[in-house]
């Protein structure tokens, strides 16, 4: 974590951040603030983070986090990748 933030904080340019289970020998308190302190920093321009933890958007972020799915067509060797909220915006 001290390495990551001093990244964010101490380096001049802006920064995409790709975190996987960012909650990993984290508390509970912890998992629910360590992505919003990661989007307060000054240079962080967005955040990917996965992850399976219930709490790591039990917080203010929570309205911007959604799953993805793959979706597989073996036939013709293609894939989409979509969210539920693309999947609900289609049913429409």
């Amino acid at each position: 974590m001290i390495s990551l933030f001093a990244r964010l904080y101490l380096y001049p340019q802006k920064k995409l951040v790709l975190v996987d289970e960012p909650e990993l020998s984290l508390s509970i308190d912890w998992q629910r603030r360590i992505l919003v302190d990661i989007v307060n920093a000054p240079l962080c321009e967005q955040v990917v983070a996965i992850t399976h933890s219930p709490f790591v958007f039990d917080n203010a972020l929570e309205p911007f986090a959604t799953p993805l799915r793959l979706k597989i067509d073996h036939s013709t060797r293609s894939f989409d990748l979509s969210s539920e909220e693309e999947e609900e915006s289609d049913v429409d």
